[in-house]
């Protein structure tokens, strides 16, 4: 039982940290420094998935989800080192990792799934999409297309967005 609670707990928390970064993205929080917005979004995330691998059931669905958390941490430390040469290439290997992670979950629970497993599926799905279409706008050098990245970068936060929030509901019920 403790396990479907850290499950739940720690998918609630992702989402919460999904959307703070989301939000960040879309500049929402106006007057706030939004490095260290989007360094609490990516932390928020990373105990949500620390959380989710205590609680996983399945050693693929662990490993996942340690990768998630690995690859929000990466992200952080990408953003802490932000003037770095490196910093861009640790936020694209982030994003990768992350997708990783979430291939890993779907692929673990995907083994005779349960209705509130289906969500979790669905909601990996959608966050694997998210992460990859991150690490595209961050590939994807166009000077003078920057305004594209941008909004590439901002529709992959918010179909993380909504990975996290699908696969929250599927973790609860």
């Amino acid at each position: 039982m403790l396990n479907k609670y850290l499950q739940a707990i720690g998918s609630w928390i992702q989402a919460l940290g999904a959307t703070i970064s989301a939000t960040n993205q879309s500049k929402t929080f106006k007057g706030i420094n939004d490095l260290e917005i989007s360094i609490i979004g990516n932390g928020l995330q990373a105990v949500g998935e620390s959380l989710q691998a205590l609680g996983a059931d399945r050693q693929l669905v662990k490993l996942g989800e340690i990768l998630q958390a690995l690859g929000n941490s990466i992200k952080i430390i990408a953003l802490k080192t932000e003037k770095h040469p490196d910093s861009k290439s640790l936020l694209i290997l982030g994003s990768i990792v992350g997708t990783l992670g979430n291939s890993l979950v779907v692929v673990g629970e995907s083994k005779a799934p349960s209705e509130s497993q289906k969500l979790i599926i669905l909601g990996n799905q959608l966050q694997a999409l998210g992460n990859l279409t991150e690490a595209v706008s961050k590939i994807k050098e166009m000077p003078e297309r920057k305004s594209s990245r941008n909004h590439l970068n901002i529709l992959g936060n918010w179909i993380e967005v909504l990975g996290t929030i699908v696969a929250a509901i599927g973790a609860t019920i």
